[in-house]
């Protein structure tokens, strides 16, 4: 399956269904089912008020998500410029919605509970699904 690796708190939004677009530098002709994966790493100097949203959402602290797993599997529907999106105030938070730059559309989100640990890369990667059962 293919995957993509976000750092936290974006990784655990997606699975928690509060992040439903992701912005990236590139578009991809890729559409289908896609393994939303946790970086080892957390966002540095995360703005305060972002954090408080993600910890009240998760209701868990940043430094309690998980990192280094796959925590959801969505289903990567559409990807169109950012100059043509009109995200709502709500998802402007979770992206960057600057010129240039794509919007990766997902639906069909299911949290990994737990999450399944795998080591992630950049860019989009194929994830071998070991430990992943899609009942």
């Amino acid at each position: 399956m293919k995957a993509i690796t976000l750092w936290q708190p974006w990784a655990s939004m997606v699975a928690a269904g509060e992040k439903t677009v992701e912005t990236r530098w590139r578009q991809t002709p890729y559409r289908g089912r896609l393994a939303i994966h946790a970086a080892k790493y957390v966002v540095p100097n995360l703005p305060q008020d972002l954090r408080d949203r993600a910890e009240f959402v998760l209701r868990q602290r940043l430094d309690e998500f998980p990192r280094g797993a796959v925590v959801a599997i969505v289903n990567l529907y559409e990807v169109v410029r950012t100059e043509d999106y009109n995200p709502s105030a709500f998802r402007h938070v979770w992206g960057d919605f600057a010129p240039g730059r794509w919007a990766w559309n997902f639906t069909h989100i299911v949290a990994i509970d737990p999450p399944i640990p795998a080591r992630g890369q950049q860019g989009m990667w194929e994830w071998n699904e070991v430990g992943y059962d899609a009942k």
